[in-house]
């Protein structure tokens, strides 16, 4: 992406904030990579899609962001153009039992908002470091308890760049991955299905998770989450701990000591220390168990 690309998009559409070379490490919870060439934070649908309408028209490349929580961005950068909706459109409402919010609200929102209003389903949420639109385009979840469980529909851009409403059914979700993963679809806002609870109980339970959060994940340290998907009938950070390598480290990227599912930034890490140790990790727990552990991370 040149400085005449750049200029002829700012130029197409001058309403939009945008700024220029940002650096990944300041937009993804992992706080490693290099400078994105042009990020734009539309303010509603309509800038959304001229956004997309005039990235394809001049074909260049682009990538939803949200809160960068499972993103690991590489040194690099990325030589393209970020739209990112959790700055503007945080927008939600209920209607009777239903939640419907806008894509770039945090999911832990969601949570609370509905606790607030005695309504039950989404508790599972409430220490999830994302945005609605992330949380359903990976099928989020916690507690044995993931996004399709409450979620009823959302409207998204697809590659004809119009704007559909997909309902559960057309979503495909399975564990960690959606259509909108598989197709690139742009996320707008979500519907989900809440129930009736009692307001106190709920909270107490969201509390119950948060505690337990806190004592088993390294919320202490940046990181991206849990760094690898589950494998079936098993758990990567277990593998991981078993393999010897609870603790290991190259350079500033490191396996928590505290949960061996998480890799954290002790300071000074770069997405290649980050590329390096999750090679790593993959070889030897293959090596012990003939298990090879997928990345839940997207690469940027």
């Amino acid at each position: 992406m040149n400085q005449l690309e750049t200029r002829n998009l700012r130029e197409s559409l001058p309403l939009i904030h945008w700024e220029e070379n940002v650096p990944l490490a300041s937009l993804t919870t992992l706080k490693v990579g290099g400078p994105a060439r042009l990020v734009c934070y539309p303010k509603n649908e309509d800038e959304v899609l001229s956004v997309v309408k005039a990235a394809h028209r001049l074909r260049l490349p682009f990538h939803l962001l949200g809160f960068g929580s499972n993103i690991l961005a590489k040194d690099k950068g990325y030589d393209g153009l970020l739209i990112i909706l959790t700055k503007n459109m945080k927008n939600l409402s209920f209607d009777g039992q239903m939640l419907t919010c806008q894509a770039g609200v945090p999911i832990v929102t969601c949570s609370y908002e509905a606790a607030n209003q005695g309504l039950s389903g989404i508790e599972f949420a409430c220490g999830i470091p994302g945005s609605v639109g992330g949380a359903v385009a990976m099928n989020a979840g916690a507690y044995e308890k993931s996004i399709d469980s409450v979620f009823v529909s959302c409207r998204c851009i697809n590659h004809d760049c119009q704007v559909v409403e997909l309902s559960k059914e057309e979503m495909n979700l399975g564990y960690r991955t959606s259509r909108v993963i598989d197709e690139k679809l742009i996320i707008l806002s979500v519907t989900f299905q809440l129930h009736a609870g009692i307001k106190t109980e709920i909270i107490e339970l969201m509390e119950e998770y948060n505690l337990a959060r806190k004592q088993k994940q390294p919320l202490e340290y940046p990181s991206a989450g849990s760094f690898f998907k589950r494998p079936p009938g098993n758990f990567a950070g277990a593998l991981i701990e078993q393999a010897g390598l609870k603790g290991f480290s190259v350079n500033g990227a490191k396996v928590s000591e505290k949960h061996a599912g998480f890799l954290i930034n002790t300071g000074n890490a770069t997405a290649k220390d980050f590329f390096q140790l999750s090679r790593i990790i993959q070889d030897k727990v293959y090596q012990r168990f003939g298990v090879r552990l997928e990345t839940e991370v997207q690469v940027l």
